[in-house]
């Protein structure tokens, strides 16, 4: 904890601000620092605005208006994963279903098989029906 601000004269500071007559001269004996009482003692969510819960590396370099707890961040992806009739989380088309299972994305043109090979990732984050291979997306570019 920064101690450097404890030999600031707070009771000076607050007269001089609440002083109608302020002139610059007196601009000298001023202190444009933050007191260390303005700041919380621990880290606090800037969604749930609790006190003392854990926060990720990333986030604690955050400024603290934008920081954001683990348990928040985990309630946004659960909400980002959940399907139109809510009755549980979905996974990507890329994503695999179960051990040993996996969910097949195909071009919506010729119905081939994309992999890494012969799909971009641009054309992986479109809709099932607009994905297309590399060969198909050349033909469509040079008709």
């Amino acid at each position: 904890m920064d101690t450097s601000q404890e030999a600031v004269n707070e009771d000076y500071m607050w007269r001089l601000a609440e002083n109608d007559d302020f002139e610059p001269r007196e601009a000298k004996y001023l202190a444009l620092v933050e007191s260390t009482l303005a700041l919380p003692m621990s880290t606090t969510c800037a969604e749930c605005e609790k006190e003392g819960k854990s926060f990720s590396k990333r986030q604690l370099a955050r400024p603290w208006e934008h920081r954001v707890c683990e348990d928040c961040i985990r309630e946004k992806q659960v909400q980002v994963y959940k399907p139109a009739d809510g009755v549980g989380p979905t996974l990507p088309d890329f994503a695999v279903a179960g051990p040993g299972s996996c969910q097949l994305a195909l071009c919506s043109v010729c119905r081939a098989q994309l992999t890494k090979q012969n799909c971009t990732p641009s054309q992986k984050s479109k809709a099932p029906s607009r994905r297309k291979c590399i060969s198909c997306v050349a033909i469509a570019a040079n008709a």
